[in-house]
């Protein structure tokens, strides 16, 4: 049994929703970060957030697809390289849309949690 079916459909989705919400503040409270912590290096932080999607499905999919439906120019992305070989690979995900992607991927080592 899933976990809605023990706490119901409504309180199912108000979870999710209370979830989603968290993540996109996080998410925009670290490009915040990031932006101070550059500016001692540059004039100004010069890229704008317009929009911050979560989406559910396989994540090398939903990536592509939405940066074919963005017409992005480049996918700009993060990889801690978890597994095995973590110093000489990047993550799976990133190295999925590497793969298949027919634009430019910019893959950046991310720091490991602490």
């Amino acid at each position: 049994m899933q976990i809605k079916g023990y706490v119901g459909e409504e309180k199912w989705k108000k979870l999710q929703e209370e979830k989603q919400a968290d993540f996109i503040s996080s998410i925009k409270g670290r490009l915040s970060n990031f932006c101070n912590e550059i500016s001692s290096e540059m004039d100004a932080c010069t890229f704008q957030v317009d929009k911050i999607l979560v989406k559910e499905g396989i994540p090398a999919d939903e990536i592509l697809y939405q940066a074919e439906l963005n017409d992005a120019d480049i996918i700009v992305m993060g990889t801690r390289g978890l597994g095995m070989f973590k110093e000489a690979l990047m993550g799976g995900t990133a190295r999925r849309v590497v793969r298949r992607s027919a634009i430019p991927v910019m893959v950046i080592r991310l720091p490991e949690k602490g």
